[in-house]
């Protein structure tokens, strides 16, 4: 019985290491940024993707919320990601998280 303990709780290890890298990439941010963006080490954020350490629960709070997902959602074995955004969305993603003002083009007038 306690062997497969440990095997759920290093099965749910992976998942979290995957998801997180999966979600972090996908997004195009470094560990370093998810970090930032999560108020959490750097260290932290690494060692939870190498499946190294088991987070504490308030990490995975903080790093659910900055990538904008439910915490449950990091722990799901087959969860279908969102759909990759437009490059225009993902621009718009960049400059807000940049705090720059995203205006929407001119557009040409026609020659009179």
């Amino acid at each position: 019985m306690e062997s497969s303990y440990f095997a759920c709780v290093d099965n749910m290890q992976k998942t979290l290491a995957k998801n997180l890298k999966h979600l972090r990439m996908q997004r195009g941010w470094t560990q370093e940024f998810l970090a930032e963006q999560a108020e959490v080490g750097l260290t932290s954020v690494s060692h939870i993707e190498q499946s190294l350490r088991w987070p504490e629960f308030s990490s995975v709070k903080k790093i659910a919320k900055a990538l904008g997902v439910r915490q449950s959602l990091l722990f799901v074995e087959e969860f279908a990601p969102p759909p990759n955004p437009t490059i225009p969305e993902a621009l718009q993603r960049i400059a807000q998280d940049y705090g720059l003002e995203v205006r929407k083009p001119r557009r040409k007038r026609k020659p009179s």
